[in-house]
Parts: structure tokens; sequence; C-alpha cells
């Protein structure tokens, strides 16, 4: 689930060209 979501975040990032602002606290959130 936490990996689909992360995939699903990288795939974001690719389409958008540049990092959500928010990446390294959702990335710290799923960590968790």
């Amino acid at each position: 689930m936490k990996q689909a979501y992360l995939d699903a975040l990288l795939g974001k990032t690719k389409i958008d060209g540049k990092l959500p602002v928010n990446i390294p606290e959702v990335a710290n959130m799923v960590m968790e």
C-alpha cells in the first residue's frame, strides 16, 4: 500500500516535471 502510494507520488512528480513542496513531509510520514 505504502509502495503504491510512493509510486503514485513519483509518477506525479515525473509528469509535473518538478518535486511537490510536501514530498519530504509525505515521505517521512510514509516511512514512519
